[in-house]
Formats: C-alpha cells, sequence, structure tokens
C-alpha cells in the first residue's frame, strides 16, 4: 500500500484504465480481422511439419513428443480439403 499511495495518481489512473480495458476485451471476446492465407502458405506449412514428423518414434521434432493442437489442425485441414491421405 505504501507504493501505491507514492504512484503518480495519473499513472495510478492509466494503470486502472487499462486493467479495466483488458479485463472488457477478455470478457468480450476481442474482434478480430479475417485474414485470407494463401494455398502456397498453407501447403509450405505442411511440408516444414511434414520434414519433422519422427517416423521412428513418432511424433514431431524431438522429445517431448506431445501433440500440437495447431499442427494436428492444420494436418486434418490439409486432409479433408485437399484429399492428401499422407496427412
Amino acid at each position: 500500500m505504501k507504493k501505491i499511495k507514492s504512484i503518480d495518481r495519473k499513472k495510478l489512473e492509466s494503470i486502472a484504465n487499462d486493467i479495466d480495458k483488458a479485463i472488457k476485451i477478455a470478457q468480450n471476446g476481442k474482434k478480430t480481422k479475417v485474414v485470407k492465407i494463401g494455398n502456397n502458405l498453407l501447403k509450405k506449412a505442411y511440408e516444414n511439419l511434414k520434414s519433422t514428423y519422427d517416423f521412428k518414434n513418432k511424433g514431431f521434432n524431438t522429445a517431448p513428443k506431445f501433440p500440437q493442437a495447431t499442427a494436428l489442425n492444420l494436418l486434418l485441414n490439409e486432409y479433408l480439403i485437399d484429399g492428401n491421405k499422407e496427412a
């Protein structure tokens, strides 16, 4: 509390406003801009992911080999959209 008393009042109000804005965004969800990703970029991401797969020990990269949700989602989309059975 002593430290709070020593902070400039305007600075304290600014911090409080920033916290308030962050809470409102978290509660309401921040609207984001939708950006189309080119097919070429998705293909590069797929090829990169494919090159890191460890067929012997299963999983991606080195240990730990826990599945990454975004990587699995990319592979699933590659299969569903392009019919790539390797994905």
